[in-house]
């Protein structure tokens, strides 16, 4: 009994591995990072502006944290700015804020770096001036106080700008001979009353004062941002700014902040390097003038959605990640898990590696409670283990689907139920819907974002005169499973003919069907939320 494998100490070294993995962080250990095979990541490191979409849990993050310590690692500057910080922000101080992260960033990577040693006469004054460097670092940290200023400030306030034409500042801007104006702090407050826009002298410089809102400033700073930009650039060539999360701002802004940011790097070797939500993001509003970026003139589009279609090569990039993983804490996977277990674990994660690492820890646990038996391969862990873990992930996933749609999750959690309905209904966890059914699609593609079902196919048609062109789907797992739905087929779609039924077609509900009261919930408890076995399909005739 107590000679199964899964009570090595070495597979609780390897469930604490797969609890640290599940979150990107800066500095994690190299063998712990899985190089994609379609070239993504050659890509994304290159000289243009790019935008990686992936499902949650897809490897974004950790594949621009390994883009960011390889472009560091070769003495370039990397700012990272994680949207998710300031989601709770309005516009514009999202925009300020992601502005002063990275400016910041930029500013104590340059300081960090060694400064060349210079030799000095006895006879040369003690003082120095400042070099290029430093007046660049001087500059970065003055744009870093205003937009702190700006924050902190209310939304509409009388703003005092101070502009001095410094030579020496000037001169670590540009190398031609265009001169340049460097900023000063910003002051705001609500003084006495002025016109709209008002100058004076101070000092050496030029004082504006003028009342206007953030946007607005926003607006007048481009140019003294963008000036900043190509000082960076001329300093360091080919930096990157790296946005993380942007599909956790708010859609109407997101086109406005990657708009900014684009002009603010224009003509400069500063890159974007931005990481979302396919159908979560709006990078470009259009409009006269247009506002965002326009793929691909402006930015180029990544995917790191394998999805199932192609399995076996979705098996392999995964079973990579828990090769690596196990190689480090010296377990040998083939003892651990059954064939038909590794098998499950693909398809019950959809193909996503963060799912995919937390069904496995989460299988391990099961197998561990439940102790072998008599049954044959109960010492390892077995594909009704993968089966019990994923109904178990039912409630987290409705919670995180709450969090996420905001006023549209309980219409996804009636869809949700239609469609684990329909799949018990035609024994079948594949279903197609027609493409012509613009709103069924645009929510099915959200819930494909969170990982409700997995995409297979986006041109599929029917072998009958009706046919049309249809969307492709597999129910995921954990929604038959806590359903406790014995006969559906689940791999029966990776044979085409099985796949073109039409009693797989999902419709929109008519307002009659609409009436209908659904099941509240998909889930009651532990207990009864595990699928004890789901028959593997059968075959179909040659």
């Amino acid at each position: 009994m107590g000679d199964a494998y899964y009570y090595d100490d070495r597979v609780a070294r390897l469930q604490v591995l797969l609890e640290e993995v599940t979150r990107a962080r800066p500095g994690s250990p190299e063998t712990r990072f899985i190089r994609t095979d379609s070239g993504v990541l050659d890509r994304l490191g290159s000289r243009f502006h790019h935008v990686l979409f992936g499902r949650r849990g897809a490897g974004k993050s950790s594949l621009l944290r390994h883009v960011e310590a390889e472009h560091r690692g070769s003495g370039h500057l990397v700012a990272w700015a994680d949207q998710e910080t300031f989601m709770g922000l309005s516009y514009p101080d999202v925009l300020v804020s992601t502005l002063e992260e990275v400016f910041l960033h930029f500013s104590r990577q340059l300081r960090d770096e060694p400064q060349p040693i210079h030799k000095r006469r006895l006879w040369q004054l003690t003082r120095r001036a400042p070099s290029d460097r430093e007046l660049l670092v001087a500059r970065l940290d003055d744009a870093v106080a205003q937009l702190v200023g700006l924050k902190a400030a209310p939304s509409e306030a009388e703003i005092e700008w101070t502009a001095s034409a410094s030579r020496s500042v000037a001169a670590a801007v540009s190398k031609d001979r265009s001169a340049g104006l460097t900023t000063g702090p910003l002051k705001f407050g609500f003084g006495r009353k002025r016109t709209n826009t008002d100058s004076g002298t101070s000092g050496e410089g030029i004082t504006h004062r003028y009342r206007t809102d953030k946007g607005e400033h926003l607006e007048r700073a481009v140019s003294t941002y963008r000036s900043l930009m190509l000082a960076v650039s001329r300093d360091k060539p080919d930096a990157f700014v790296i946005l993380d999360d942007f599909y956790r701002l708010a859609e109407a802004d997101q086109s406005r902040i990657a708009g900014y940011f684009h002009r603010v790097v224009k003509d400069t070797s500063v890159w974007l390097k931005i990481g979302s939500i396919r159908y979560w993001t709006r990078l470009y509003a259009g409009g006269s003038p247009a506002i965002g970026m326009q793929a691909p003139h402006d930015i180029r589009e990544l995917s790191l959605d394998r999805g199932l279609l192609d399995f076996k090569s979705s098996k392999r990039f995964l079973e990579e990640i828990l090769g690596a993983l196990a190689a480090e804490a010296g377990v040998e996977v083939g003892q651990l898990f059954s064939d038909g277990a590794r098998d499950r674990l693909v398809l019950a994660s959809g193909g996503v590696p963060r799912d995919y690492i937390g069904l496995i820890s989460e299988s391990i646990a099961v197998a561990k409670n439940r102790g072998p038996s008599k049954k044959p391969g109960t010492e390892r862990v077995i594909a009704e283990d993968v089966n019990e873990a994923a109904g178990r992930s039912v409630e987290t996933k409705f919670n995180d689907l709450d969090v996420d749609a905001g006023a549209d999750a309980l219409s996804l959690r009636d869809l949700v139920v239609e469609v684990t309905n329909h799949c018990r209904k035609t024994e079948s966890a594949c279903f197609l819907v027609d493409f012509r059914e613009d709103d069924l699609v645009r929510q099915l593609n959200r819930l494909q974002n969170m990982r409700f079902v997995h995409s297979l196919d986006m041109n599929e048609s029917l072998p009958d005169q009706q046919s049309s062109r249809y969307n492709v789907y597999l129910l995921d797992v954990s929604q038959l499973a806590a359903q406790r739905a014995w006969q559906v087929d689940f791999m029966g779609w990776q044979k085409r003919e099985r796949r073109r039924a039409r009693k797989l077609v999902l419709r929109t509900p008519s307002e009659a069907e609409r009436s209908v009261p659904v099941v509240e919930q998909l889930f009651l408890d532990d207990a009864v939320a595990v699928v004890g076995d789901i028959d593997p399909p059968v075959e179909a005739p040659s």
